[in-house]
């Protein structure tokens, strides 16, 4: 399989994106601190995310390029 390329996204499209994730997170983002529940997000929509915290943030610095993604925390440990 080849790696596909992102989909550029429209900044309404982009805002969306992290006003429902921010509504998530918001109700739901205590069991997710817990370990009660984990949350997953599709390749994409980490790249779309990285790309907005660039806009907004400025690009990455020497040797950072994005967020690092931490282990699943099975909800039984």
């Amino acid at each position: 399989l080849r790696p596909q390329r992102p989909v550029a996204m429209t900044t309404a499209q982009r805002d969306s994106l992290v006003w429902r994730l921010a509504g998530l997170l918001r109700d739901s983002g205590d069991v997710v601190l817990s370990g009660c529940s984990t949350l997953s997000l599709l390749t994409a929509t980490l790249q779309q995310l990285n790309h907005v915290f660039e806009l907004h943030l400025g690009p990455w610095g020497p040797g950072q390029t994005g967020f690092v993604a931490l282990p699943s925390h099975p909800a039984d440990s």
